[in-house]
């Protein structure tokens, strides 16, 4: 079972790459919601729609029994549910404003299409490279020791 898991999340990443388009900054526009989160890499893999989570198997290799595997799980499910809370507006005047059920932040972002990099600014500075695919867009976070986060948002239908 792990080795189809796998092999779908590979697949999945592949196609979201393959299938990129050129971003402008006309296509941030709009109201977006978190579909899905690839983490470390592929370590884990979390579709927020389907409910659905995908472990690799490297990181299975660091549990050391049941406990291990239910502990890690419970904290990953925390922080899975947290982002799962997330919605980005993006308006053409240059603001922005990051929802959960918790909290907002508000703040401005710039767009580079050239190299398809978006800088939001409010408390901090953050930096995603940001690509399309078939209607959902990709924020590639870079974390530490170049493993990175992506996040997948689809847009929302206008009110």
């Amino acid at each position: 079972m792990k080795t189809p898991i796998t092999f779908i999340c590979a697949l999945l990443l592949a196609g979201s790459l393959f299938g990129q388009t050129k971003v402008k900054r006309t296509d941030l526009i709009g109201n977006w919601k978190m579909q899905s989160v690839n983490m470390g890499g592929g370590a884990i893999y979390y579709d927020f729609t389907r409910d659905s989570i995908a472990v690799s198997d490297s990181v299975k290799r660091t549990w050391k029994g049941p406990q291990d595997s239910a502990m890690a799980m419970d904290m990953t499910g925390y922080f899975l549910k947290a982002m799962g809370e997330v919605e980005m507006q993006f308006a053409a005047d240059g603001k922005y404003i990051e929802k959960t059920a918790r909290k907002s932040k508000e703040g401005s972002f710039t767009f580079d299409e050239a190299t398809s990099m978006l800088t939001t600014t409010s408390r901090e500075v953050q930096e995603a490279k940001v690509s399309m695919n078939n209607g959902s867009m990709a924020f590639e976070i870079p974390l530490k020791d170049g493993v990175s986060m992506i996040l997948f948002l689809r847009k929302e239908n206008s009110k």
